[in-house]
């Protein structure tokens, strides 16, 4: 039986740093969506379709500015919440645990980077444990993030909006068992 990727990881995708094959994957990872997670498709559809017709120039550039020039639109969600308090300090050694008790591989970037945590979830052995790391940490992140996004028209705050409102269904609306783990069971 052939292993797929969880519905998170295929959203993790869509932050990654462009490269010549950016516009291929995140145009794969949306017809994967569209029969996972239909609802949220009209919000990556934008980031798609600007990926298919800039240059990578442009689409590293507007990643760069999105992402790394203003500090509340890092990718890095305990820096969001916390910032250089010492509670990040806290938050990233037991995250930096659950991703290696999870077998959650973490490259060059900490761990409590955005991508890292999506695909960290559906791995969590605790399914609780899961939920309030998406109720009580994932979903406030991602709130404050999409509060300095200035204009409405960056691609990448739709794609921030599509995470928020899948996290939103599938943890945040009191369900019982988490979707995260049930899906997860194929990887």
């Amino acid at each position: 039986m052939e292993s797929r990727p969880h519905t998170y990881s295929v959203l993790a995708n869509f932050f990654s740093y462009p490269d010549a094959t950016f516009s291929r994957k995140v145009r794969a990872d949306l017809e994967t969506l569209r029969e996972r997670s239909p609802d949220i498709v009209p919000l990556l559809l934008p980031l798609v379709e600007k990926a298919e017709k800039v240059s990578l120039t442009e689409m590293e550039e507007l990643f760069t500015r999105t992402f790394d020039v203003k500090p509340l639109c890092c990718l890095d969600i305990g820096y969001v919440l916390f910032g250089e308090d010492y509670k990040r300090g806290s938050f990233m050694a037991e995250l930096k645990r659950e991703h290696e008790e999870a077998g959650n591989p973490i490259g060059c970037e900490l761990p409590d980077h955005l991508p890292y945590v999506l695909n960290l979830l559906p791995r969590m052995s605790d399914p609780s444990l899961a939920s309030e790391l998406a109720t009580c940490i994932v979903i406030p992140a991602l709130k404050k993030m999409l509060q300095s996004f200035e204009s409405e028209n960056n691609s990448y705050r739709k794609v921030l909006q599509a995470v928020l409102q899948k996290l939103e269904i599938d943890y945040a609306q009191g369900q019982s068992a988490s979707p995260a783990l049930q899906e997860g069971a194929a990887l």
